[in-house]
């Protein structure tokens, strides 16, 4: 059971953090984030067929998503 202060604490970040989402700067910053990336991985699952990676590790998962992506960022 977590204490009373971890609890305030808690609740005290999830408000700083409500209060910055609902301002206009943290919507506009909010709504580019949901859109920008959305096209790179529908392209990904709809065009190549990536679902899912089969590999294991951090090494293996960066090569096998060096092949699925688009353009060389990785």
């Amino acid at each position: 059971m977590r204490s009373p202060l971890t609890l305030f604490a808690s609740n005290h970040k999830q408000q700083n953090a409500r209060e910055r989402l609902r301002s206009e700067e943290g919507y506009i910053l909010s709504f580019r984030l949901l859109i920008e990336p959305e096209s790179v991985f529908g392209q990904i699952k709809n065009n190549r067929g990536f679902r899912r990676f089969l590999l294991c590790g951090l090494q293996k998962v960066k090569s096998e998503g060096r092949m699925a992506l688009p353009c060389p960022i990785c």
